[in-house]
């Protein structure tokens, strides 16, 4: 059927494009060529795994189905947006606007919270880019969002079923994370409002 493809395109990636449903609005679909899925095929079995752990949904897209159209491979997830159901941010076009210091302060504690998540439900992030997060603006503050980039890729990923590996790859991608992404632009923003 491939009806997807007229849907609108909300996303796309070096592999995959994302097309939120007209029909549920709550829910899009990121599908790839099956020739180029290898990060499509990592992320469903990723899904199948977790779904199995029973993890909390909180700081990750739900799950719902695999779509295999034609030449197309996918999931179909949650849409990840604020709660009146305007689009939030990607990390990257949160952290260029102009920030308040509540503003820096909130997204610290958010980017805290998701760590915390990831490492009590031991979610293993493969990539760790700003384009990964979406910043959501809720009536009790700002909550991150990993819309992408989940699951270990190597060929015998440990970590992903073994917590105590798990804790010890999130903890050092995340370092790497906060000191290349995040600290330079947070403090390009403290220098520029003293």
């Amino acid at each position: 059927m491939l009806k997807f493809l007229e849907w609108p395109e909300i996303g796309s990636g070096a592999e995959r494009v994302c097309y939120r449903n007209p029909h549920y609005p709550s829910r899009c679909i990121k599908v790839s060529k099956k020739s180029k899925s290898k990060q499509t095929r990592r992320e469903l079995n990723y899904y199948d795994y977790l779904s199995k752990r029973d993890v909390s949904y909180s700081h990750i897209p739900n799950f719902y189905n695999k779509v295999d159209e034609g030449d197309y491979l996918g999931l179909e997830v949650e849409f990840v947006c604020n709660p009146d159901g305007s689009c939030a941010p990607d990390l990257h076009k949160f952290l260029k606007r102009p920030l308040s210091n509540k503003d820096v302060t909130a997204i610290q504690a958010a980017l805290s919270e998701l760590k915390h998540y990831l490492i009590i439900n031991n979610i293993v992030p493969c990539d760790l880019v700003l384009s990964n997060f979406l910043v959501l603006n809720q009536p009790e503050g700002l909550k991150v969002m990993m819309v992408d980039g989940l699951g270990a890729a190597e060929l015998f990923p440990f970590a992903n079923y073994i917590p105590f590996f798990g804790k010890k790859k999130i903890e050092r991608k995340w370092q790497k994370f906060m000191v290349k992404r995040i600290n330079p632009t947070i403090e390009e923003y403290l220098n520029v409002g003293n």
